[in-house]
């Protein structure tokens, strides 16, 4: 009987060291599962953080805020993501300045149409009155009468709303009558 109980004693022994290993083991696992989720956590943070600040950017582009400046970190598809966002507002800042002086300028070059073309037209009338009356002054006396009728009537305003300018202009400036008589015409 000796024998038996010295074997059952060293199984007892060898029952308590599994127990303290597998507790062991458990420990570890469990310490392995925490630390793996913890560095999990902490890759993520780091991919998501720069990520979410790019998304949070091209929303306020969106918005219309083109200054908007992502930071660049590192060599990563991240940073060659955020450089090329950077890149990229600031051309179209630089876009939008060009568009708003090329706006400018067309706006400037359409008042200096309009303005050429205000200017060309009144001046367009008088400039046929003036040769008609150089021409009606080296013709004979009675053709001349003739062409100065024809150029005072080509002359007088068609539309009404010429005539109140007109006639305030010609008070204005003190010129004489539109009735030109030949014997004018002659000195």
């Amino acid at each position: 009987m000796l024998a038996v109980l010295v074997v059952a004693l060293s199984r007892a022994g060898m029952v308590d060291a599994q127990q303290h290993i597998r507790a062991i083991a458990y420990g570890v696992a469990a310490g392995g599962i925490l630390l793996a989720i913890v560095f999990s956590l902490w890759i993520a943070a780091r991919v998501s953080r720069p990520i979410e600040q790019l998304a949070r950017a091209a929303r306020e582009v969106a918005a219309g805020n083109w200054n908007v400046h992502v930071p660049e970190h590192g060599h990563d598809e991240v940073s060659v993501l955020a450089r090329s966002f950077n890149h990229m507002t600031g051309q179209l800042t630089s876009q939008r300045e060009r568009l708003i002086q090329s706006e400018r300028v067309a706006a400037w070059r359409e008042l200096a149409r309009r303005l050429a073309h205000e200017l060309k037209n009144p001046l367009f009338p008088l400039q046929l009155t003036i040769e008609n009356l150089t021409r009606a002054r080296q013709l004979p006396k009675p053709s001349s009468t003739r062409s100065l009728k024809r150029a005072q009537t080509r002359s007088a305003p068609k539309s009404p709303i010429s005539r109140p300018s007109s006639a305030a202009s010609a008070t204005s400036a003190k010129c004489p009558s539109r009735s030109l008589s030949a014997s004018m015409l002659r000195t």
